[in-house]
């Protein structure tokens, strides 16, 4: 089986890691597609190809998450998953999947989790890798993977949400956003 045989056969499985940690249809897809340019430039093959490209998914999307932090923590409202309104690999099995383990919901509990909690607990508890794949995908040890999904569980059970937008920046955001709707100022709205 060819690199590019092996890679589409999986690549569902990284997309819906990626967009399990990421909550956004687009990043998603550009993990997945990073994760092939390294597994394409790579020389060796990996032992296990699906090992390695979960944990290369799983990495490329915790720096993404990094980095997308940095980008949330400037937006003064609350932060929504993108919702994935449809399969985009059309498979009847794999949309029934989704839908009943990505949820608008579910998205919005993740976000409550730091990148590395996210990670760990996509790869445990929705995909049921074992700690040692889990380990190998986040570059923490098994003791270390079993604390953090500890964590996440408990910072999932709190309800309490990682940002809070403070009360006059959310009441002047709303304001002007409702201004722009009554006066239907468009471009008003999409500088928000």
């Amino acid at each position: 089986m060819s690199k590019v045989e092996e890679f589409e056969e999986l690549r569902p499985l990284l997309f819906s890691i990626a967009y399990r940690i990421l909550g956004s249809v687009s990043e998603a897809e550009d993990a997945v597609q990073e994760t092939w340019l390294r597994f394409d430039g790579s020389s060796t093959r990996p032992t296990s190809t699906k090992a390695f490209l979960s944990a290369a998914v799983t990495r490329i999307s915790i720096d993404v998450l990094r980095s997308a932090r940095v980008r949330r923590e400037e937006y003064v409202g609350p932060w929504f998953p993108e919702p994935l309104l449809s399969d985009p690999y059309q498979d009847p099995a794999r949309a029934v999947e989704l839908a009943d383990s990505v949820s608008m919901a579910a998205l919005l509990l993740l976000e409550r989790l730091s990148p590395l909690e996210r990670a760990v607990f996509v790869l445990r508890e929705v995909f049921a890798f074992g700690f040692d794949e889990v380990s190998a995908a986040v570059g923490r040890s098994e003791a270390a993977c079993r604390q953090l999904l500890v964590r996440a569980r408990r910072h999932m059970e709190a309800g309490r949400p990682r940002f809070e937008a403070d009360r006059q920046e959310r009441h002047e955001l709303a304001t002007r956003f409702f201004d722009a709707l009554k006066s239907g100022d468009v471009g008003g709205l999409q500088n928000l």
